[in-house]
Order: structure tokens, then sequence, then C-alpha cells
């Protein structure tokens, strides 16, 4: 069938996925923490507590924040980035039939306690709406000075917003070597990236919406629906944390990240060598559409061998935000088994070298030695090498 007129069958495709059922438990059987067996999304034993004073310091550990859709607030030596924040999360109707718009509430909801201040970046992996929906607010209003790295299919559709056009860059452009990342001022931050070519799955049955790249326009948003925003060329980041902003820093941790799943020969880092050689402390994959791509997340997991896995973007996000969750549509309770047999049995060959977060018993969230599934608000932290 020709692009367009899947563009065109979008919206009802979406409905339909927004009405269909899924799960929301984790578990029996798996070694969570407190001694539990199970935790169960929709009727959560706990909340996850606001911005904890390890978190204020900006130490010597790594601070994360899991924002929900797959975003994530990397902190670190009191700077720090963020992945893709999205909180709008529209309802199926205004999904398959309003214009788009930005429930501010929510996004001041999804950042609050999170120190904007100290971010330098923006990293978006592809341009869905529910990774790049809320940029034009927290990009263009809350975080004004941040650089924003997009696919160029991003980039033509925030041609819209001038206060963005000049901190724009194109991952097409960058792809496969080292960025730097500065702050607006051109000093160097203790981070740098790697943009590496990617995928996303299906959304059902082999179908993948929303696809193609956006032209270069200046219609605002709200003269378009949320389905209008196409996906561009998808790319995971090998993301590192440096010992320091000097242009000789070594890598203190290193972060695979990864807003889509992806199938399984895609996806994967180069191998590096010599000063850019470092395991991977963490992997942070996406659950949605896992079940699309079989045998994802196995071929990334013995690619980068992550010391612990974080699995984002699980949560139904064509639901206005509530403490209770439920899975993405179609993500059942034995899918998501499915999918975290598949890490446990993948860490199995290097379970010595696991390393779950610091006080992995407080977490508000399913965690066990090897994985977390964090729920949105959730912060962790992380100890790196010395």
């Amino acid at each position: 069938m020709p692009t367009g007129a899947w563009h065109r069958l979008g919206p009802s495709l979406v409905a339909g996925l927004a009405l269909a059922a899924c799960g929301h438990v984790i578990g029996p059987g798996l070694p969570l923490q407190r001694g539990a067996d199970r935790f169960d999304f929709a009727s959560p034993p706990c909340t996850p507590a606001p911005r904890p004073e390890w978190a204020r310091e900006g130490g010597d550990d790594v601070v994360l924040r899991y924002l929900g859709a797959g975003g994530l607030y990397v902190g670190w030596q009191g700077r720090a980035i963020l992945t893709g924040p999205f909180f709008t999360d529209p309802g199926f109707l205004d999904l398959a039939l309003g214009p788009m718009t930005w429930n501010t509430e929510a996004i001041f909801r999804g950042l609050d306690g999170v120190p904007l201040g100290r971010v330098g970046a923006i990293l978006v992996g592809h341009s869905h709406y529910d990774h790049l929906g809320d940029l034009p607010v927290i990009a263009g209003e809350l975080a004004d000075w941040t650089t924003v790295y997009v696919n160029r299919s991003g980039a033509n559709a925030l041609e819209a917003y001038p206060r963005l056009r000049s901190r724009i860059r194109v991952l097409d452009d960058l792809e496969g070597r080292w960025i730097q990342v500065e702050d607006a001022s051109g000093r160097r931050l203790p981070f740098r990236f790697m943009a590496v070519p990617s995928d996303h799955a299906p959304h059902v049955l082999g179908i993948e919406l929303m696809k193609g790249t956006n032209r270069p326009s200046r219609r605002p948003w709200t003269e378009r629906r949320y389905t209008s925003l196409l996906l561009g060329r998808p790319y995971a980041f090998v993301i590192d944390l440096l010992s320091s902003s000097a242009p000789d820093a070594r890598v203190r941790f290193r972060i695979y990240y990864q807003d889509a799943a992806s199938r399984d020969d895609l996806g994967h880092p180069p191998a590096f060598s010599g000063a850019d050689r470092h395991d991977y402390d963490l992997a942070v994959l996406c659950l949605a559409s896992a079940q699309e791509v079989p045998p994802y997340p196995q071929g990334i997991l013995e690619a980068v061998r992550p010391r612990h896995v974080l699995i984002g973007h699980w949560e139904d996000f064509f639901r206005p935000w509530r403490p209770e969750r439920r899975f993405v549509p179609l993500l059942t309770d034995r899918r998501a088994a499915r999918f975290l047999r598949t890490v446990d049995r993948a860490e199995d060959a290097w379970r010595a070298t696991l390393q779950p977060p610091v006080d992995r018993e407080a977490v508000c969230s399913p965690s066990t030695p090897g994985w977390t599934l964090p729920m949105p608000g959730q912060w962790l932290r992380f100890t790196p090498e010395p």
C-alpha cells in the first residue's frame, strides 16, 4: 500500500491500538526486591519518592530519572542531558481526530523536581509524537538554552518554531562519530555520545505507522495531527559520562540507549578500541512492540553485555497521566514476562559482573540484580568505576 495511504489510515489504526487490551503485572517467580514475587502497576504498592538528596547534590553518582515514554534524565557531576521527554499523552480520540496540543499541566508535573538548569542537551532517537511532541514547550520555552539532537525528519518538523532552529543538530549528519556535548556558551560538558543507526519495530501485524520523513515546514503543530509527525531514520545512542570536561577525559560510565525496539541485526554499536573501549554499565531498552521483532532484545544484549538493563517505554501513553499504570496496548503480562526472561537468559553469561542500582531495595519499581522496569518519576543512581 502506498505511503500516503498509510498516513490516511494512521489515525484509525492508532485508535484501534489504544482500545486493545494490555497487561499490568510483573511476576510471579522473579527475584524482586523486598521478597515480593509480583508487581502490579495498576495497583502499585508504593509511589516513587520526590527527588532525593543524593540527586540534589550532583556528586559522583550517576543520577537517573525515568520520565515515561522512554524518556530519561541523566545527571552527572552537576550537569545533565535529557532523552525524548514526552508527557502530554493524548487520549485516543484526541490522537485520532484532534489537532496537536500540549498538556502543560502534565509537562510541569512530569518535570517536577528535575533540575532543568543542569540540562545541556536533549537527544531524540526518532520523530514520532511520543518522543518529539513536547519539545516546542520543553526546549522552546522551559529550557530554551539546550541543544536538540534529532533526525532530519524531526528537524524539518521543528522548523515551525523559530526559537529552536539555531539549536537543532541533525543526527543524520553526525552518525557514527563522537559528539562532545556543550552548553549554550560552547563550554564542554562531561558527556559525549554517538548516534547509531537503528530501527523501529512495526506497531501491529507487521504494520509500521507514521513511517517516512517530514518535509521542511513552518506550519504550527497546532494545525496538524499527532500522527503527522513521521518517524525519519531511527537512532540509538552510546552515551559516555566522562571524568571531566577536558579533551583528554576518560570514560567513567557508558550507557547504550534505544527508544524503539529493533530488528535483531540493527542498532548494534561499533566495536571500540584503545581509549574509546569501555564496558557498558547500563542498557536502556524499549518494551513497546518488542513482540513484533523477536528475539529482541537478545542481539543487543549480546552485543553490549551491560551490567544492568533499564526497561522503558512500557506504559500506556494513550491515556492521560495517573498513578496507576497499564502496559502499552498489545503488551500482555505474558509478553512482558517473555521479554524479561530474554534479558535474564542473556545475562546468565556475565551475571558475576551485574550491578543493580544503589539502594535497590528502596526502589518503587520492579527490580532484580540484572534489570529494572521503572515507574515514571522513579529516581535511580548507579556507582561509576573509580
